[in-house]
């Protein structure tokens, strides 16, 4: 792949998941909680967020930089325009590796994990992306349980990989297929439908 159609890739993955238009399935969360684009401006709502949810959590430093890079995708949930979810992402060649996926302790068990994952996926669909991959802590077996169940599959062992407790590394991969755009978007729909549902009954 060469590098005018690497940054053309990159750009679409972008716009999949930025469109400003409404009937875009890329944003296509229901009020209040929407999908952002995550920035420079981000940064204190970032770094809260990632200590909240990791046991080994990246610097300030990193994140900001992180933040400015020009060659990573960042994005973000909101609810009522608090930071409550946020991944990290690379295009590399016609591989898409996910970084980072987190999500605040107080809106755990609305799935909002699966959905964020189910975008990274159409993403990797719509660029053309052959294979997602990823790596997850062998004690992180809700994590892991939400990947298999997405169709990833253990690819290789990264021995006392992380510094904090020299704890392995599960290498996650699974192909991304052109057909399968709609059944990712089925499952977002759902996922949608009972945040809308969860949203009207707190309201009533």
């Amino acid at each position: 792949m060469n590098d005018q159609l690497l940054r053309k890739n990159f750009q679409n993955f972008q716009e999949s998941l930025f469109s400003t238009d409404p009937s875009s399935d890329a944003s296509a969360l229901c009020p209040p909680f929407s999908i952002v684009k995550l920035g420079p401006q981000w940064l204190g709502a970032v770094v809260e967020l990632e200590n909240l949810c990791c046991k080994s959590p990246w610097s300030s430093t990193l994140l900001e930089k992180e933040l400015d890079r020009t060659d990573s995708v960042s994005f973000g949930v909101t609810y009522k325009e608090r930071l409550v979810g946020q991944t990290f992402n690379y295009v590399v060649l016609d591989e898409l590796h996910i970084l980072n996926i987190s999500v605040h302790p107080d809106f755990r068990g609305l799935r909002l994990g699966k959905f964020i994952l189910l975008s990274i996926l159409q993403a990797g669909v719509k660029i053309h992306s052959k294979l997602a991959t990823l790596e997850v802590r062998e004690s992180n077996r809700e994590a892991i349980g939400l990947y298999h169940s997405l169709g990833f599959s253990l690819s290789a062992v990264r021995k006392n990989y992380y510094q904090d407790n020299g704890e392995d590394a599960l290498v996650l991969d699974r192909l991304i297929l052109e057909s399968e755009y709609g059944a990712l978007e089925a499952l977002k729909t759902g996922i949608v439908d009972s945040l809308s549902l969860r949203d009207r009954f707190e309201k009533s």
